[in-house]
């Protein structure tokens, strides 16, 4: 969980520049990923109605990991599509990457890249 700073004004509630980020970082499979992720987002809003202004980000290795089952339901595909994915393998290969993000990708990287 990342909360904004207290200089913002907005550390309690986010807002749209500065919103809270929920950060799941998913490095293997897991069938029950998306069920747990939707879960755990909806319990913590419970946990905090203060917050108005979330943003969910999950970080995977790349796109081959098995994380739910292939039907969702209607809800699940909709919470799912309004987070950001973020695929290491693809953000690899991005051209004149900044390089403290370069340095998240090195667990996909082939050795002879690194």
């Amino acid at each position: 969980m990342l909360w904004p700073r207290e200089s913002t004004g907005c550390a309690e509630t986010g807002s749209p520049e500065f919103p809270v980020v929920l950060l799941e970082v998913q490095m293997h499979p897991d069938p029950g990923f998306h069920h747990r992720l939707a879960a755990e987002t909806f319990r913590f809003l419970q946990r905090h109605p203060q917050v108005e202004h979330l943003e969910v980000v999950v970080i995977t290795p790349h796109q081959r990991h098995k994380l739910g089952p292939d039907q969702l339901p209607r809800h699940l595909r909709v919470f799912l599509g309004e987070g950001h994915w973020i695929s290491l393998e693809e953000l690899s290969q991005q051209p004149n990457l900044d390089p403290l993000l370069n340095l998240l990708t090195l667990p996909v990287r082939p050795a002879a890249l690194i």
